[in-house]
């Protein structure tokens, strides 16, 4: 299960039917689910060196690569912390990628309005 942790993801042609095979219900593609899988520490934040490892994910679902450079970070990272937060990702991969933000579970009865209770595969 820990291979599954790091190399699959809702983007991953085989993910949906390994999630069935499971008993699992794959999680819907979206900016939220994609901005989680790229915060590989977890931090709710983003850095350069996380987007800069997706980057040949990225350019999969846009069908042609994507590159990172020093303006387009200073142009995502728009409060200039250093890290881009999921407001600042959703914003630039929205347009580029055309997925859902995915946050429909923060909206429903009951919730405690974490991004983390989102259900996923396993």
């Amino acid at each position: 299960e820990d291979h599954l942790a790091k190399f699959a993801h809702p983007f991953d042609p085989d993910y949906a039917a390994a999630c069935r095979a499971r008993g699992h219900e794959p999680v819907q593609p979206s900016l939220n689910g994609l901005f989680e899988w790229v915060d590989t520490d977890h931090s709710g934040k983003v850095s350069r060196a996380e987007l800069e490892a997706a980057m040949p994910l990225l350019s999969e679902l846009r069908g042609e690569e994507m590159r990172l450079s020093e303006e387009a970070w200073k142009a995502l990272d728009d409060d200039g912390n250093g890290a881009v937060n999921f407001s600042e990702f959703a914003s630039w991969g929205g347009p580029r990628l055309g997925l859902p933000l995915g946050v429909e579970h923060l909206f429903r009865s009951g919730s405690k309005n974490s991004v983390t209770e989102q259900p996923g595969c396993g």
